[in-house]
């Protein structure tokens, strides 16, 4: 059987307390810049937004499968991947 830890003096749970409000506006930041969106365009990849509309209907994968039957689209998507390939 292991030993248990030892309590952390109080000082050190408010330093702890401390460094963890110091982190939390770069946190809400990163919500805000990055994750927030990334779930917003998640939402609208699987719906039938349009700008304006009250409105949205749940339509799945149906946006991919018009965009990966699309020849200009996989066009676009062939030049964008053999430019990352020459440049990186």
């Amino acid at each position: 059987m292991s030993a248990a830890r030892p309590r952390k003096s109080l000082t050190a749970r408010r330093m702890a307390r401390r460094g963890l409000f110091f982190v939390a506006p770069a946190v809400l930041l990163m919500l805000a810049i990055y994750i927030i969106p990334m779930v917003v365009l998640a939402v609208f990849s699987v719906t039938d937004y349009q700008l304006g509309a009250l409105s949205t209907s749940f339509i799945g994968l149906d946006n991919f499968r018009k965009a990966f039957s699309d020849p200009v689209f996989l066009r676009a998507l062939w030049n964008t991947v053999l430019y990352a390939v020459i440049v990186i």
